[in-house]
């Protein structure tokens, strides 16, 4: 018996100890790639494309990449996630990708780097290089396999692999040819949501929308604030009854997103609706005097609920750049505006169940209005075309462009509203 628990000892000492040398070996002093990518409205539109090419996979047998998209998609994951640097490029027959990852405040990365080759069956990885560390693909490929069986059951990992069956380079493009995965069907996508509902609880959800939709029915107020005030103090009812108050300002605001937005909302956080109509087909409900301007606010709050603030502003940017584009509506500073006061509304309402329930304090003090939500926009620079944004601020790292955001940001931080805001969020929301 001795002998048995010094042998499973070492076993665990010598696990931990493969470990601890993977770690070190995959951990460096210094990034191997340096984030160069510029978001720009030619970032924007080239998503869209990509965005729209995914929309069509299930019917669809192929896809593909250029270079210029890969990169866009690069400087998307590096926009999203501060710190991160990647780098994607497709030539000569192949596809190289990078990305570094800073950890411990800077002082170490984590450096991944792989190689993908032309393969007419499945896909062909030669290596891929973890720190100092160079996995063979084959080894790498049945690792990713593994994870994504866990990550994704029943053999989620293996049911994509499998659904790969060759990958081409055309000049600097790469193609995919797949088979849509049995178990990754849209019908299981949906099944996998509700199990997890990794957004809440639709039933909670359901029952804004059933207040917002007889509210609709009772007034003719189409005003954000209303709404929205309306939302709010039903959660502030709701969580005193031992309802977390976050939770309730987390199904308000999805639910609003839903009502006013667009049902493909549903996709992601479940049936919301259930046997409820859609909202009336005249009801144009504006923040601002603005219907476009509440979509905006609406759509980045429920977006920074699904994610993060830097998501939410992301988000409102690249639809603006995308409007500056040739035949847009060019890109709009006030409906910025409204994007970065929906981010901090919602941040606000689920910052922390403190910060929920100073939100529901104010409401039910002050209650709503649409001053209170937004500033005058009047005067707020619109209907920027590609060429004049290019020029004045070519993308959205410049200074010219960080002094408007700047300004905008001042004028939101004078607002009683957004002052509600913890010391943290507020320093960050912008």
């Amino acid at each position: 018996m001795v002998a048995v628990t010094r042998w499973v000892l070492g076993l665990i000492a010598v696990c931990l100890l493969a470990v601890l040398v993977l770690l070190v070996g995959s951990l460096e002093r210094s990034p191997v790639v340096i984030s160069e990518h510029r978001v720009t409205p030619d970032t924007a539109r080239l998503a869209d494309e990509v965005a729209a090419r995914l929309r069509r996979v299930g019917s669809e047998r192929e896809i593909a990449f250029s270079a210029d998209e890969a990169a866009t998609l690069a400087a998307i994951s590096s926009r999203l996630h501060p710190g991160l640097a990647a780098q994607v490029n497709i030539a000569h027959q192949q596809m190289v990708a990078a990305a570094s990852l800073p950890l411990f405040s800077g002082r170490l990365y984590l450096n991944v780097s792989t190689l993908v080759l032309p393969s007419e069956h499945g896909l062909s990885v030669d290596h891929v290089r973890v720190g100092a560390i160079d996995w063979p693909g084959p080894v790498a490929v049945k690792l990713g396999e593994w994870i994504g069986n866990l990550s994704v059951r029943p053999r989620g990992g293996t049911e994509v692999l499998s659904a790969i069956e060759a990958v081409r380079f055309d000049r600097d493009r790469m193609v995919v040819a797949y088979r849509p995965p049995e178990n990754l069907r849209f019908s299981r996508l949906l099944d996998m949501r509700d199990a997890r509902q990794p957004f809440g609880d639709p039933e909670r959800m359901r029952h804004y929308y059933a207040l917002l939709l007889d509210h609709a029915r009772a007034t003719s107020d189409e005003r954000l604030a209303s709404y929205l005030d309306l939302a709010m103090r039903e959660a502030a009812s709701r969580s005193t009854a031992g309802r977390s108050a976050v939770e309730e300002n987390e199904a308000a605001l999805l639910a609003l997103a839903v009502f006013l937005g667009i049902h493909r909302f549903e996709l992601l956080l479940g049936d919301v609706r259930g046997d409820l109509p859609a909202r009336p087909p005249r009801l144009h409900v504006k923040l601002a005097g603005r219907q476009g301007i509440q979509l905006h606010f609406t759509y980045s709050a429920a977006i920074t609920v699904m994610s993060n603030r830097v998501a939410g502003l992301l988000a409102g940017e690249l639809k603006e750049l995308l409007d500056a584009n040739p035949g847009g509506s060019g890109f709009s500073f006030a409906d910025l505006m409204a994007d970065n006061a929906g981010v901090r509304f919602a941040e606000i309402a689920t910052a922390s169940e403190a910060s929920a329930r100073t939100l529901h304090d104010f409401v039910l003090m002050h209650g709503l209005a649409d001053s209170t939500l937004l500033p005058d926009i009047e005067g707020i620079e619109e209907g920027i075309g590609y060429d004049a944004f290019r020029e004045r601020f070519d993308h959205i790292d410049s200074e010219a462009y960080r002094e408007m955001v700047a300004s905008i940001s001042g004028e939101l931080d004078a607002m009683p509203l957004y002052r509600l805001a913890e010391p943290d969020s507020s320093a960050s929301a912008d």
